[in-house]
Order: C-alpha cells, then structure tokens, then sequence
C-alpha cells in the first residue's frame, strides 16, 4: 500500500516537474522570442534581438559515439581473445560459437555505429543564435559570527 502511493507521488512529482520546465520554452505572441539562452537557426528567421550567431558544440553526439566505440572495441578485443583462446585449447566443447564470434560481430556493429556519430559530432558544430549578456556588477557582504566577507564581481 506505501508503495504504491510513494509510487503515485513520485509520478506525479516528475509530471509536474515536465510540465513546469517544457513551458518555459514557449511564446505566446509570435514576435515574442523565447526565454532561453540559446536558440537554434532553424527556430527563427534571422537573429532575435538580443542575441548573437555562434557555432556549439554537438556535445551529445561526441559522448554518444564516444561511448558506443569504447564499448563496441571493449567488446570486440574480448571477442578476438574468446577466439584466440578457442584456436590455442584442443579440447572438448570447441563447438560452433565456442570462439568468441558473437562479441567479434556485436563489437563491429557498435563500432560502426560508433564511430560516424563521434566523427559527426567532432566535425559539425550547428548554428546558434546565443543571448547576449549585460555587463552587471554585484556586490555581496556575508556577516558571520566568526569572520566577516565580502565579495565583488563584474561579468562582462
């Protein structure tokens, strides 16, 4: 019974946590440009104002492809080694499938997936419209029993 209400409210707690964040994104009016830092080029027709056009980074595709290589090679050396093995040991058991030749073509296939997303990714950084940022000056003082602080930054 306490599980399905921790259940319930965990459900509920990430819907409302979905809705919350994935409205930010939106406008109202058509001019209106949306409250984010970032845009993509293909979202609008020429530069918003306040904003400025700058190349970033896919890093999504570079950890992707960099993940499925690793893995796809981790597995394809274990699947060389398994085969290796199996040329070397004469004994029973060294039946079809025995050499390690499901992790050799399971790693060529992720390497091949691998590999293209990862060169993509290095290759190709896409178009953005990036906010610009006023200059702003902040001051902070923090008043502690033990010491007393204070903090100065400009952000250009």
């Amino acid at each position: 019974m306490m599980v399905g209400r921790a259940g319930h409210c965990f459900g509920v707690g990430v819907a409302c946590a979905i809705l919350a964040t994935s409205g930010n994104a939106w406008c109202e009016d058509e001019g209106e440009t949306p409250h984010r830092d970032v845009l993509s080029v293909e979202e609008t027709h020429g530069a918003p104002q306040g904003f400025h056009a700058a190349k970033q980074t896919r890093w999504g595709l570079i950890i992707a492809g960099a993940a499925t290589t690793g893995l796809g090679a981790l597995m394809l050396g274990t699947g060389l080694q398994q085969h290796a093995e199996s040329e070397r040991s004469t004994g029973p058991g060294n039946g079809p499938g025995s050499g390690g030749e499901f992790f050799i073509i399971a790693g060529s296939i992720s390497m091949a997936a691998g590999i293209p997303m990862l060169v993509y990714g290095l290759v190709s950084p896409r178009d953005v419209y990036v906010r610009d940022r006023p200059r702003t000056l902040s001051l902070g003082i923090s008043p502690n029993p033990r010491h007393f602080g204070a903090s100065l930054s400009l952000t250009f």
